[in-house]
C-alpha cells in the first residue's frame, strides 16, 4: 500500500479464494471540487489476469456508504 499525503491511496487486494498480491491493484483519489471533496476510485487489471470488468457495481453500495459517512461528519 501507498499514499500521498491523503490524497492518492492505492492497495492490491484479493476476494475469496485469492491472494492480495494476485487482485487488482485500486487506487483512491482525493480533491476538492465545488466546495466539497470528489473520491475518484481506479480499478486496474488483476495480476493473476482475473476478469475485473464487472467489479464496477460491487464498488456502488461501498461508495454510497462512503458518501453517507462523509456527510455525517
Amino acid at each position: 500500500m501507498s499514499s500521498d499525503a491523503a490524497r492518492h491511496v492505492t492497495f492490491r487486494g484479493g476476494g475469496p479464494g485469492q491472494e492480495p498480491v494476485d487482485g487488482p491493484l485500486v487506487e483512491f483519489f482525493l480533491s476538492e471540487r465545488d466546495g466539497g471533496t470528489l473520491l475518484r476510485v481506479v480499478e486496474g487489471e488483476s495480476v493473476a489476469g482475473i476478469d475485473v470488468e464487472g467489479n464496477g457495481k460491487g464498488w456502488e453500495p461501498e461508495l454510497a456508504a462512503a458518501k453517507q459517512r462523509a456527510q455525517e461528519q
